[in-house]
């Protein structure tokens, strides 16, 4: 799945960990579509299996939200929630406007 995105942000790499605004910051810093300027949140997703963490940190920093759910449930409010790699994966391919989908 690594292939499909531009950069990957990892918490050991940036100094920082989310939930904490800072780790979030910290990555839209680097992300600059052809150069152009700066992404905002809501034009990108987090990936992720924590509700605490990844969900909740990536929903307050107004991004949207897909929980890989590992047999958990489903964290209130995600944009995208599946136990399959391949469901996050189309669901993010086909770029559905924030909130349009829920899948447990």
């Amino acid at each position: 799945m690594l292939s499909r995105f531009e950069d990957c942000f990892i918490s050991e790499q940036l100094g920082c960990s989310k939930p904490d605004p800072e780790f979030f910051s910290a990555c839209f810093k680097r992300i600059r579509p052809d150069g152009s300027g700066p992404v905002s949140p809501a034009e990108t997703a987090i990936v992720g299996d924590s509700a605490t963490s990844d969900m909740a940190g990536g929903q307050a920093f107004g991004m949207r939200t897909c929980q890989f759910l590992r047999g958990k449930s489903a964290f209130p409010g995600a944009d995208f929630a599946s136990d399959r790699l391949a469901e996050i994966a189309d669901y993010l391919l086909n770029k559905p406007e924030k909130g349009t989908m829920i899948h447990a």
